[in-house]
């Protein structure tokens, strides 16, 4: 649940309320919601998934019907890295803990734990293929990409080919085999001397038997026997022996005769790196022959006399290698060796296309897997010289994918390939190993035996130059790493590029940079040695083949890797699935207790595991917080349950609980919003101020650790430690919001035509309530050595507006998207930092202030949203009155964060007029609007659109382009036009949309249009 309302106080319909207050919530997110409420008889709860119109148009919660909810979901058959060495299809997962990465340290972690969770697939899903695997996943679900400028998460929907996306390029391995083999037993023979083999034949002549008759009756074949019988055979079974004693009761030899081995076999009691590599070209290209015959082929004799001493030295068997119309054959025949085989590896003997590597190999050493790849490799791999790549190609997918799997324990990447059957042959699929860096580690994990292999691969090692076009190392393009990390460097070696850096070009930089740059240094040597690496890919909106597809929850880093591929955590912000039973509020058993809550308690499986007495009826995290109240309150009470669990819950949380036995409510919070309004003998509670804008405008907002008591007498606030914390309501300004479209036909369109009032409420505010604090946010910024802007999406656009009008000033001003920003090391009490967010809950936003304010720099915020978390964290605060924005795509803010930089350029000398900008606006819309439609209705039938800008109008190019994706849903470009010759160019034809941004004056972004309308 994205957010959370409550109410105490008799004014009002409650349940018309809430709903209302939620309504107001929605632009944060929900795909349930509920409500509770106490009556005479009790509590009464109506809750149910779906969109909050829905639920409310209906009312009636439990009969709500036809409402399905599509998590962020992915394809059954996705192959989930596991942290016992092994894949297994995300579909089978059980309690398996699972890989994950830190983005941070740029490391693939071990043993995360994981809770699976299956939804009814969509019509559709996507196909999102990379040279190295491809996976098929929701629109809605998550991955982690870069567009040049550091990670940050999209969905797949919104996926358009120009980002790269995280792959990666080394899997950590532990060894823990524990594969233990059993001896099977030893055909006992023995050896006949002339006098019992009389002995035998007058046994059987006696009773009148043929050797037929023998054979029939025992299974003994004849000729056998007859070898047996005239000394051409030195020894005889026992079990055989046995078998002819039994049928004549005169007969008893057995004792007699002196027993030897024929063919004794040593078997290993564990696996070992010569079997291994055995199994390896087994799987490859070796078969049980027979009963008795283990047979392995190959063009090259020195290949099976290679094997044929591996066998030797592990099961002290000889082969016997044969010439056959120019290929080879080597058998190595013993029963008791395929039985041994066929006992202790059964894997083995599966048929062509259905081969499975035995599970022990996953979780053997290091060394072991590397003789088992040897033999594997030297059974299906090669060298292709003039493609510059070793290869392997096998019938089986499930199996190629698994060696693809286990050559990443090396560091070892292989693209994949597909290749449709021609007549009579199967599918084919290939591995490809064609990076230097790759086939390096290739020569000295795992090799060929075949010296003509090993020859080939080292002269493919020299010829191949450390480039790769498949993959970068680093998130970053070289105009980003030049622009944040080298520009007051002596390097300036491609700084105009707008490429991603290859590791060649990443190592020259390191070698240039001094000593004084080690910082930076470390920077870049942390990616050329990261776990993960960033690929192109394509991708394709395909049919669904199947009836579900899987979330997946990961603790801690909330992700993991599927078909190598760094997945989000699918439901990253709550727990369960989409359902009613996982729909808030939650209850305790006894429905004495109620509860919403906004955020993730981490620690929710342990504490549940405490409340075993307890009746869940929810797979959430959230339920435990009522169960938890519950168990705690009856020795303790209510008020000490609840500093017990903030105490013992990790994670982040703002919970409202409701106690309909003593009528109160209980508000707690640590790390999530949380604020309470003060009315007319009326409390509020929510997630943000918007909820009740339109009752009060005194609020009291909730810091970490706190509590909140709420009764018919009012409110009481408390410390983690149960003393009392006087705090007085906030004045706000903030009237109440018009929340119906009017007349308008969508959100968006009506907040469009707000502008200019919004503009002139920002005006208003800064020539009285904010005037003082403008001019010291000026003075600030004067007596800073730099200034760095902190934001994300259209917020970061308008930074980069903040940028542009600072250094016309001369003041060393930059900008960094939040959630790059601590790969920013400079920060220090000398930088004034300038969060800039619409909410001012932004998590990226927040981290990046905290992070600063821990390295000494003071924060001075643009913000919407009064009293926020950002602006309480912030030294000084500017307000942009943009109002509340219904629509996802940020619009009033856009143009009030502009408005508020130029007043503050203003204020620091840079010439503007803004008197008449708010008419100036309006008459923009009112005039252009007809126009706007007609070219609408032409650009909504593109697939690509780019927008061109220089100067002062590239961040407007690149805030189109966002509103494009996130409205249209159609790819759009913002670029500089003077990049658009540096690879853009070429993807622009006939009939592709670019629209140029053209100040007055500016005849180089004309150049820009010239060359445009040349393609």
């Amino acid at each position: 649940m994205c957010g959370i309302t409550g109410y105490f106080g008799a004014g009002k319909e409650v349940g018309k309320y809430l709903f209302d207050s939620l309504k107001r919530l929605e632009y944060r997110g929900y795909d349930s919601a509920g409500v509770a409420f106490v009556t005479d008889e009790g509590v009464e709860v109506r809750k149910d998934k779906g969109e909050i119109d829905e639920i409310q148009e209906k009312l009636d919660f439990e009969n709500m019907e036809g409402n399905i909810g599509i998590g962020h979901c992915l394809h059954p058959e996705t192959l989930v890295c596991t942290a016992a060495g092994d894949i297994t299809k995300i579909s089978e997962l059980d309690n398996q803990k699972i890989l994950s990465v830190d983005f941070g340290d740029v490391e693939v972690k071990n043993g995360r734990k994981q809770k699976l969770m299956k939804h009814k697939s969509p019509d559709y899903l996507y196909r999102v293929s990379t040279p190295f695997s491809d996976f098929k996943a929701t629109g809605q679900h998550r991955v982690f990409v870069t567009e040049g400028d550091g990670v940050k998460e999209k969905k797949v929907a919104d996926l358009n080919g120009s980002e790269l996306i995280a792959v990666p390029r080394r899997l950590p391995h532990s060894s823990k085999s524990t594969k233990k083999f059993q001896d099977i037993p030893v055909e006992r023979h023995y050896e006949l001397d002339s006098e019992l083999r009389d002995r035998l034949r007058e046994a059987r002549e006696r009773n009148n038997d043929t050797r037929k008759d023998v054979e029939r009756r025992t299974g003994v074949l004849a000729g056998y026997l007859a070898r047996i019988e005239r000394g051409e055979r030195n020894s005889v079974e026992g079990q055989r022996l046995e078998k002819i004693e039994r049928l004549y009761s005169d007969l008893n030899i057995k004792d007699e005769a002196e027993f030897t081995y024929l063919n004794p076999v040593d078997f290993p009691s564990e696996p070992n790196l010569d079997l291994l590599q055995i199994i390896g070209y087994h799987i490859g290209d070796g078969t049980f022959h027979s009963n008795r015959c283990i047979r392995f082929e190959d063009e090259r004799k020195e290949i099976l006399e290679e094997y044929s001493s591996l066998f030797k030295r592990v099961f002290d068997l000889s082969g016997k290698i044969h010439d056959r119309d120019g290929h080879f054959v080597l058998n190595i025949n013993s029963k008791f060796l395929v039985d041994w085989f066929e006992k202790n590896i059964p894997d083995l003997f599966k048929l062509t296309g259905e081969e499975e590597i035995p599970e022990f190999v996953f979780k053997s050493s290091k060394e072991e897997i590397s003789s088992f790849l040897k033999g594997i490799f030297d059974a299906e791999g090669g060298v292709a010289s003039k493609a510059r790549q070793v290869y392997i190609a096998m019938t089986n997918e499930s199996l190629i994918k698994k060696i693809q799997y286990l050559l990443l324990k090396f560091g070892i990447l292989s693209t994949f390939r597909r290749e449709k059957k021609r007549r009579n042959w199967n599918d084919s699929y290939k591995l490809f190993i064609n990076d230097q860096k790759s086939l390096k580690r290739f020569k000295n994990h795992i090799d060929f035996t075949a010296k003509g292999k090993q020859k080939r691969l080292d002269k493919l090692i020299q010829k191949t130059e450390n480039l790769n076009f498949r993959y970068s190392s680093s998130p970053y393009k070289m105009n980003y790493l030049y622009h944040n990390y080298l520009k007051h460097t002596d390097v300036s070696t491609y700084k105009s590029s707008d490429s991603y850096c290859s590791d060649m070009k990443l190592e020259r930089i390191i070698n240039k940079l001094d000593g004084d740059y080690s910082e930076i240094k470390d920077l870049i040597e942390k990616y050329l040695n990261s776990d993960i690496i960033w690929a192109r890919f394509d991708i394709e909106k395909v049919k669904s083949d199947v009836k579900y597809v899987y979330d997946l929850e990961v603790e801690h880093d909330h992700n993991f890797i599927g078909d190598l591929v760094a997945q989000h955590n699918s439901r990253w912000a709550t727990h369960g699935g989409v359902t009613k039973e996982n729909a808030h509020p939650h209850t305790s058993c006894d429905d004495r207790f109620t509860i919403v809550h906004n955020g993730i308690i981490e620690n929710w499986e342990e504490l549940k595991g405490e409340l075993s007495d307890h009746v869940f009826t929810s797979e959430t995290d959230s339920e435990v917080i009522a169960h938890f109240i519950e168990e705690h309150c009856d020795g303790d009470g209510v008020e000490e349950a609840v500093q017990k669990f903030m105490d013992r819950a990790d994670g982040s949380f703002a919970v409202v609980l409701l106690d309909a036995e003593e009528k109160k409510m209980y508000a707690f919070k640590r790390g999530s919003p949380l604020v309470l309004g003060v009315g007319n003998g009326e409390t509020f509670l929510a997630s943000d101020i918007y909820a009740f804008s339109g009752e009060t405008n005194r609020a009291i907002f909730l810091e970490d650790g706190e509590y909140a008591i709420i009764d018919e007498d009012g409110y009481v606030f408390k410390d983690a430690e149960g003393r009392k914390v006087e705090k007085e309501p906030r004045e706000f300004e903030w009237g109440q919001v018009q929340s119906e479209r009017g007349d308008y036909d969508h959100y968006m369109r009506k907040e469009v035509g707000e502008i200019p009032k919004a503009l002139e409420r920002l005006e208003n505010s800064l020539s009285t309530t904010q005037k003082r604090v403008l001019e010291e946010f000026a003075e600030i910024v004067r007596n800073h050595e730099r200034v760095l802007f902190t934001a994300s999406g259209t917020s970061y656009h308008a930074s980069l507006l903040g940028v542009f009008f600072l250094h016309r000033l001369g003041i060393d001003a930059q900008t960094l998207i939040a959630s790059e920003f601590k790969n920013y090391e400079r920060v220090d009490e000398n930088t004034l930092v300038v969060p800039v967010s619409q909410s001012g809950e932004t998590k990226d936003v927040i981290d990046a202030v905290e992070f600063s304010k821990s390295r000494g720099a003071k924060i001075a915020s643009l913000i919407n949203v009064p009293h926020s978390t950002i602006e309480r964290e912030s030294d000084i605060s500017i307000r942009i009155h943009a109002g509340q924005e219904i629509c996802v795509a940020a619009t009033k803010t856009f143009a009030n964060q502009i408005y508020l930089l130029l007043k503050l350029a203003e204020k620091l000398g840079y010439e503007t007029d803004l008197s008449e900008l708010p008419g100036q606006v309006e008459r923009v819309i009112d005039r252009n609007e007809p126009k706007i439609q007609e070219i609408s209705k032409e650009l909504a039938e593109k697939n690509d659109i780019y927008i061109i800008g220089r100067g002062i109008t590239y961040p407007i190019a690149r805030e189109i382009a966002l509103k494009l994706k996130e409205i249209a849903y159609i790819h759009a470009e913002g670029m500089m036009g003077g990049e658009l010759k540096h690879g853009t160019l070429a993807l622009i034809e006939e009939g592709t949309p670019v629209i140029s941004l053209i100040p007055e004056r500016d005849s180089e972004i004309k150049l820009n249009v010239k060359e445009v309308e040349a393609r």
